[in-house]
Parts: structure tokens; sequence; C-alpha cells
């Protein structure tokens, strides 16, 4: 299945093989034609990793219903902080060699929707990415009997604070109500009022408060865009179509 994209990032949906890789959370070894930024994966994508490779072993893929990498598009604005730079080829990155010189990416026509994302809101065939993975946003298995998913997202710690979480989220929510998901949910500590900012500005509303999380969900009734019915477990998605 195809990536999702926004105007800053690449939603980049994991693969079993990928998802072992970080689960290793070995910098020296990230996917071919993939890196890493520094801190990239934490605990929490590994453990990401492993719950997704949990369910696949005991379920099969979830996909689209699954992880994705965030990574940052190679032709958007670089990250704040201490950047990251493309390897030129043979010379190390992270201080690991780089095997030949990245693929670069090219623009993608289309002006961003409402969402953020591009074009339809996939990369177009043969499109790859040339920034490095800041963290992931994940789909928490498929949705529920009641159309419902739930959703979790991290990032590195020098990628916060520039609204990508965000963005991110945004895109996430929108790719789920395309496929006709009728809610999603997700929650967060009492004390990570980022993570409550997150969901907020991504049109999550606060609905419930227990001793140790806030609890936040969107909903879309039975409306889908037009042409969507909702989702059903009985029938399967196309998740090369997002809307």
């Amino acid at each position: 299945m195809r990536s999702l994209m926004t105007a800053r990032l690449i939603l980049h949906p994991l693969t079993a093989a990928e998802a072992a890789l970080v689960e290793t959370g070995d910098p020296a070894a990230p996917p071919r034609g993939v890196w890493w930024a520094p801190g990239y994966p934490d605990d929490g994508d590994r453990a990401a990793a492993r719950r997704f490779l949990a369910t696949c072993a005991g379920m099969g893929d979830p996909q689209p219903f699954g992880p994705y990498e965030i990574r940052l598009r190679g032709d958007g604005p670089a990250m704040n902080g201490p950047r990251t730079n493309r390897p030129e080829a043979g010379r190390p990155m992270n201080g690991r060699p780089v095997n030949g010189r990245p693929v670069n990416g090219r623009p993608v026509s289309g002006r961003p929707g409402p969402d953020g994302t591009r074009a339809g809101g996939t990369e177009p065939d043969g499109w790859k990415a040339d920034g490095p993975a800041i963290g992931g946003v994940a789909f928490h298995g498929r949705p529920d009997m009641a159309g419902q998913v739930t959703i979790g997202y991290g990032l590195i710690h020098s990628a916060r604070g520039q609204g990508f979480a965000s963005e991110a989220l945004r895109a996430l929510l929108a790719f789920a109500r395309s496929q006709g998901v009728l809610s999603v949910k997700g929650d967060a500590d009492l004390d990570n009022i980022g993570s409550h900012h997150v969901m907020a500005s991504a049109g999550m509303r606060l609905v419930a408060v227990d001793a140790r999380l806030k609890h936040f969900r969107i909903g879309w009734g039975s409306t889908t865009p037009a042409g969507r019915r909702p989702y059903s477990r009985a029938r399967p998605t196309d998740p090369d179509v997002p809307g």
C-alpha cells in the first residue's frame, strides 16, 4: 500500500519486516533506502512495533489499520533544532555507512487540501522519501464492530513542538474517515499536556477523564465521504484510495 502524505511529512505504512527492524531498535540497521534521525526508534516506537508484530502473528496483517512511520519529506521544510543531513554517497550517516546516493524525493503536484494532504493524500508511484524517520503514528488494529479505531503517536524529542504530531494525526484521521471509520479514540496521561493539545488541535474532543488518563474522541456518525460506506469488518477496504 502507498504512504500518506502531508505538506511536510510522509506517513509510511510499516510492513512486518520493517517493524521487526524497528522493534530491535538498531540505528545501524534501518530498512534499505531509509534512515533514522538520532533518537529513533525510542521505547514507544519499539512497543508499537511489538504490538503490530503480535497482531500480525495472531490475526494477520491489519494494514492499513496498523503503524505508520513518520518521515520528513525531502522536498519539504527542514526540522528545527539539530538537523539530520541527507548523506552523501559513501559517507557515514549517524555513524553508519551509506551505500550509494539516496533517491531524492520529487515534489508532488497540487496544493495541500484542508487536512494538509496533497494530490489525493498518497505518494505517486515511484516516489520515495529522502527525509529521516522522526516518530510514528498508528491505528491499534482494525475498526471494531461499531466502526471505531484507537490511535497512538509519538515523536523523538528534537522533532516536538513543531506541529508534526498534529499534522500526522490530522492526516490519519482523514484517512480513517475516507475508509468508512465512524469514530476514532485516543488517550494520554493526565500530565501529558502536549499530547492533549495534539489531539484537540486535530479535532478530537475530550470526552472523559479518569484517575490516570484523559480520553479524546472524534466521530462522524454515519456520515462518510461521498461514495464510501461505513466500515464493515465483513468487507475489505482499498488502502490505496483514501477517498
